[in-house]
């Protein structure tokens, strides 16, 4: 099976396969940084929802859709951080009975919410190669409001027009 392209890999390109391009779906950002929903509990979630969300939203890859999973994120990192703290004090094994050592379950667990978090942040682009395939619209730019099947076609429209 051969490598996926983005939808902004084939309008850089030209489109060179000639299939119509998916429309990019971009909800509406709200006028501010919204409030964190009312079951976001805990001094720690709501506390990284309040210095991590704004950035999100000033880069327009946070809106009222993604609301819950930006929440769902704090309580994610909140509950890492716990974790990471208790490895430290304790360990990350254990020794057993006859001897030998076993992963603390606290262990497994911090493994297990790392993965968590990471597919969380590959969605809202929180590390650098996450950030390479999202597109942030710009705030003023009217041309970043247009979706990439009628960039595609106005580029071809010009290149139609030189060869004509």
């Amino acid at each position: 099976m051969g490598r996926r392209t983005t939808t902004g890999s084939k309008v850089a390109a030209g489109n060179p396969g000639k299939k119509r391009l998916p429309v990019p779906v971009r909800p509406e950002k709200a006028a501010k940084f919204p409030k964190a929903p009312d079951w976001l509990k805990g001094r720690r979630p709501l506390q990284i929802w309040k210095t991590r969300g704004p950035t999100l939203w000033r880069l327009g890859l946070l809106t009222e859709l993604d609301l819950d999973d930006v929440a769902r994120w704090c309580v994610l990192q909140a509950q890492f951080e716990e974790l990471a703290a208790d490895v430290a004090k304790h360990g990350v094994s254990e020794e057993t009975e006859k001897g030998g050592s076993k992963q603390r379950p606290e262990a497994a667990v911090m493994l297990a919410t790392v993965t968590r978090l990471e597919a969380v942040e590959r969605r809202f682009g929180m590390s650098p190669l996450a950030r390479q395939g999202l597109e942030a619209p710009a705030d003023d730019d009217p041309a970043a409001a247009q979706d990439a099947h009628d960039l595609w076609r106005a580029k071809a429209a010009r290149v139609r027009a030189k060869k004509g």
